[in-house]
């Protein structure tokens, strides 16, 4: 089966977390994100699985409230925009025909991913003015996702898809002029979509 399926991707975690005072805390809103998947039965039962995603979220605005009230006395104030991730998993998938035409995959992959973490500006409210840009970092981090797959077969050539899947990732950016740093990104994904069969 090829399928492209859309769907909410809600952060989890130390990624979803708000608080200040913990390390690691993302500030990631709901987001979505876009697959294309694919698997080939080797028998009945086992087969291979692949999917390329593309994951996008913005960021609480909680943080730049945070930042702005730091700097209430100064002529600036900051934005934020997104972190986002794209990339490819492969692995096995167990599957079981549940009901007529009606596929439960089970799968574990594991693969590559390009993670992007948030731009900061800081802005001159007097001359309305970006003062500064933090750099646009990407970094390539592993990308590990479990999950399954319903699938129904409703014609000969054409199947209808839903997902839900758990991914994480942990990458690491480097800088000449900054500290490097980490951010773990688990999320989970609920997503539908139309496929083909061969």
């Amino acid at each position: 089966f090829l399928v492209l399926s859309v769907g909410p991707s809600l952060p989890v975690g130390i990624f979803s977390s708000k608080d200040f005072d913990k390390s690691g805390s993302g500030f990631a809103n709901l987001g979505f994100n876009v697959n294309f998947n694919g698997g080939y039965q080797i028998t009945d039962r086992f087969g291979v699985a692949g999917t390329i995603f593309y994951s996008r979220y913005n960021v609480n605005s909680k943080i730049n409230n945070n930042l702005n009230a730091l700097t209430a006395m100064t002529p600036y104030s900051f934005t934020t925009d997104h972190w986002q991730y794209a990339g490819v998993v492969v692995g096995p998938i167990v599957s079981f025909n549940i009901l007529d035409k009606v596929m439960l995959d089970f799968k574990a992959m594991a693969g590559f991913a390009r993670a992007n973490s948030p731009m900061v500006k800081v802005i001159d409210n007097t001359t309305g003015t970006i003062a500064f840009t933090s750099e646009d970092k990407w970094t390539d981090a592993l990308a590990i996702q479990t999950g399954t797959n319903l699938r129904y077969n409703f014609a000969t050539r054409f199947c209808a898809f839903a997902n839900f899947d758990y991914n994480f990732m942990h990458p690491k950016w480097s800088s000449n002029s900054e500290e490097d740093y980490k951010q773990e990104m688990g999320v989970i994904d609920l997503n539908i979509g139309i496929g083909t069969t061969f």
